[in-house]
């Protein structure tokens, strides 16, 4: 609950827990690392989610892991950059039909 008093303007309601399922010491330690299987859950979970909001712009942040696994594996991108700590990137998605996804193939990267 720390991190919720730090951030007093973010909306937590929604997340199952603030705490790492998979915490490290530093990114060589790590003991446990979560599967593609489940990030791909988590993948779909967020999609789902995401297409349940009626705001037109939404801001994510999250671990570089789960951006690569989703642009790169599960949505096609072929950008040449991978994606780096506290990067900001733009992206329109578009939900094509109720249970289907797609998106833009170029994402643009602003710093």
């Amino acid at each position: 609950d720390d991190v919720r008093a730090k951030f007093p303007q973010v909306e937590f309601s929604l997340l199952k827990s603030v705490a790492d399922p998979y915490p490290c010491p530093t990114h060589d330690q790590c003991v446990e690392r979560e599967t593609f299987e489940h990030m791909d859950e988590r993948i779909n979970e967020f999609f789902n989610f995401l297409r349940s909001r009626p705001e037109k712009e939404i801001a994510v942040v999250t671990h570089a892991a789960f951006l690569s696994r989703l642009f790169e594996e599960k949505l096609g991108w072929t950008g040449t950059e991978r994606f780096k700590n506290a990067e900001v990137k733009s992206t329109v998605v578009v939900f094509e039909e109720q249970t289907t996804w797609n998106i833009a193939q170029e994402a643009k990267t602003e710093m």
